[in-house]
């Protein structure tokens, strides 16, 4: 993480963390770093994902990942780019590929926010072959 990007301050057992980071993951691996300390009895998690790439990188990025993706058919699934919002929809065929997509779309460069409407349909496989 960049130095400086946080700033963190502490009253009471209450930790607010504030400032801007280029990737969702940085944001959590902030807010699991202070939540589990001695003393931390709550985080406030005020950090922003800096919105970094257009909506077409971000569609290309992120459907290309569910390409990659062994465990996803694709095809089922949508993926539209709002700025710095993600919404996936479509079918999949179990819990374990719809976590899969959204992980996807968490990795594109700034994504701040991830809408899974993504439903589970384990017989839509069945009848599509």
């Amino acid at each position: 993480m960049p130095k400086d990007a946080i700033q963190v301050w502490v009253d009471r057992g209450r930790v607010t963390l504030e400032g801007a980071v280029d990737w969702q993951y940085q944001r959590r691996a902030a807010g699991k770093s202070v939540r589990y300390l001695a003393g931390v009895r709550d985080v406030n998690n005020h950090i922003v994902v800096r919105p970094r790439a257009d909506q077409v990188a971000v569609k290309t990025q992120i459907e290309a990942a569910l390409l990659r993706n062994a465990q996803l058919d694709a095809n089922r699934i949508r993926v539209d780019a709002r700025g710095d919002r993600v919404i996936l929809s479509g079918t999949v065929q179990s819990w374990l590929e719809r976590e899969a997509a959204e992980q996807a779309a968490w990795g594109a460069p700034g994504v701040c926010d991830v809408e899974n409407l993504l439903v589970v349909n384990p017989v839509s496989s069945l009848v599509a072959h």
